[in-house]
């Protein structure tokens, strides 16, 4: 029997990031107890310098030799969050989703980068590297998977999971591979779309021709909240509703809050497989 949507001649996919949420231990997120959620949880590690800020691979979309793709849309999203301790071994996670396109931390930011690669490259991934075995969704100098990337990294003793990474190294000095795809995507500050807006599957246009490889990426500044400077609203009745954001109005009441959560999807148009299709 022929698929039906074979003979539409376009069939819409979307790839988005999960990964390793260490709060869902002992719960699980689904009928098979896995510990995934949405987007790619951000270590507490605070890079020292420019080249080793956290590189995260979001969303990746290979087209074979021949294939030919249109990548018609991109999501982006990321949350700030605390992990409030309640008794021993318990603790609560209270996260605030980043609306504001422009909104960034005073000593701490995420840059974004859309990537193309021509051809495509033997894949190294997270086989390999230091970190034996392998972490999940934690990978040697590339991934074709939601991961963060290194070439070197260190943890303390007993870590299950990358989140609790106490040394790092990102691959390439944290420059992300490829050439831009398209316009001034290649690297970008803000967000584009909102996450749950309908607009994300229809934001961009740009053809993809096989062989060749796409990836969102994100480049992470960790925030110290320790030594941030920490924001004095002043004592005006309806400040808040009138002059500070939900985001500012999170970091008044949550002063020790991190970059949580880092999250991206791609919505791609499948034209040819290289076969015919």
């Amino acid at each position: 029997m022929t698929d039906p949507l074979l003979l539409t001649g376009k069939r819409r996919i979307e790839i988005c990031s999960t990964g390793i949420d260490e709060a869902l231990q002992g719960l699980g997120a689904d009928p098979l107890a896995g510990l995934s959620w949405a987007g790619l949880r951000v270590p507490a590690w605070v890079p020292y310098d420019p080249q080793h800020r956290m590189l995260f691979a979001l969303a990746s979309y290979t087209v074979p030799d021949g294939g030919l793709a249109r990548l018609v849309g991109i999501r982006q999203g990321w949350t700030m969050g605390v992990a409030q301790i309640i008794a021993r071994e318990k603790y609560r996670v209270v996260e605030q989703w980043v609306d504001d396109p422009f909104f960034k931390l005073t000593d701490g930011n995420i840059s974004w980068h859309l990537r193309y690669e021509p051809q495509r490259q033997p894949q190294v991934g997270a086989g390999f590297g230091v970190i034996q075995p392998p972490m999940q969704n934690f990978a040697f100098d590339s991934s074709d998977t939601p991961a963060l990337l290194y070439w070197d990294a260190a943890f303390a003793p007993g870590s299950a999971y990358y989140i609790q990474l106490a040394d790092y190294t990102p691959p390439n000095a944290g420059q992300p591979r490829g050439t831009p795809l398209c316009g001034d995507l290649g690297t970008f500050y803000d967000l584009k779309t909102k996450w749950r807006d309908a607009h994300a599957w229809h934001n961009v246009d740009a053809p993809l021709i096989g062989p060749g490889k796409i990836t969102l990426y994100a480049s992470v500044q960790q925030s110290d909240p320790v030594a941030r400077p920490a924001l004095t609203a002043p004592g005006i009745a309806n400040f808040y509703s009138q002059g500070l954001s939900a985001e500012e109005q999170f970091l008044l009441n949550f002063p020790t809050a991190i970059i949580w959560r880092v999250a991206g999807a791609l919505a791609i148009e499948l034209i040819s497989d290289g076969g015919g299709k």
